[in-house]
């Protein structure tokens, strides 16, 4: 049964869940794969292919190192069901690359916990949110969850909530530089700012709009859940598990403000909604009604295609 299955954690998981979305992320992208692309095309798309499979693994280590949830795969099965739900978030390379960068810095935010090399954390996750933001701008909306880190884990020195703006300094020096030696010309807001677009009428189709409704379905269902797994957490447990609830919300907003509206711009939501619905299959006490959800999430993004 696969809720046994995911219950634990061992190479074949892994192993099955990195196969189950090489194979989503390769259909996605055959024309690239096997249409006669260039070399070089076709080693980019393996190198982003292997960053989207790096995501599931450092989500992985997040929930881990930081007890996040249970020893387990079920996060990792979830956020690969999420992600191969939409077939345009697997074709959208800038919206996966600041993804993996949005995930490095979620790694060092909760880390902060430890109350070790406080600085050098907060640097780094602001650090890694300055550069998924050169991918997709919005994204900057989540150096908000690195001042409630701040809040929650540090001593509050007005030192600890100046060191962000020092990594947006260092990002932009770097691009700047970039630019100056690619193209002659300095880094502009305007080569970084998108603007957003509120047109949500390419989400009108069936294929879109049923995982879309999916996913809403999903938070709403778990949050609930979460909310009393937070009650009854340990004090030392609740600031990361409140910090997880907080990304939630600030990739619902970036969703809101992102330029594309066709499902690729919920994959910063897959995070931590994969780690909450973990921790709902933790606590969930009816074997089957899991058994069957799992099935279903496994098995839509194949379905969808096929009856629609």
């Amino acid at each position: 049964m696969l809720t046994r299955f995911f219950g634990q954690s061992k190479p074949i998981n892994f192993l099955f869940v990195a196969i189950y979305m090489m194979v989503f992320y390769i259909v996605a992208n055959r024309l690239v794969f096997f249409g006669g692309s260039s070399f070089i095309t076709i080693l980019k798309e393996v190198a982003l292919l292997l960053l989207y499979v790096v995501g599931m693994v450092i989500l992985n280590f997040i929930a881990k190192k930081n007890d996040l949830n249970k020893v387990n795969t079920y996060k990792i099965i979830l956020y690969a069901c999420f992600t191969v739900l939409f077939i345009n978030l697997l074709q959208n390379n800038s919206v996966i690359s600041a993804n993996i960068f949005v995930i490095l810095a979620l790694r060092r935010i909760i880390s902060l916990r430890t109350n070790k090399d406080i600085k050098k954390k907060i640097f780094d996750a602001a650090f890694w949110i300055c550069i998924a933001s050169l991918f997709q701008f919005w994204t900057i909306l989540f150096l908000i969850i690195v001042y409630f880190g701040i809040l929650f884990h540090s001593n509050r020195s007005w030192k600890n909530f100046a060191i962000p703006i020092t990594s947006v300094s260092c990002v932009a020096i770097l691009a700047t530089t970039y630019m100056l030696l690619t193209q002659d010309r300095f880094f502009l807001f305007s080569d970084w700012f998108q603007f957003s677009n509120f047109n949500f009428t390419k989400l009108n189709t069936i294929t879109i709009l049923l995982p879309i409704s999916v996913v809403l379905a999903m938070v709403v269902w778990v949050s609930g859940s979460y909310l009393k797994a937070i009650q009854n957490a340990s004090i030392s447990q609740k600031p990361s598990m409140y910090l997880i609830l907080m990304t939630l919300f600030a990739s619902m907003a970036i969703a809101i403000f992102s330029p594309f509206k066709n499902g690729s711009e919920l994959l910063f939501m897959f995070a931590p909604l994969s780690v909450m619905t973990a921790k709902y299959f933790e606590r969930e006490k009816e074997f089957w009604f899991k058994e069957v959800l799992l099935w279903l999430l496994i098995l839509m993004p194949i379905l969808i295609p096929i009856i629609f």
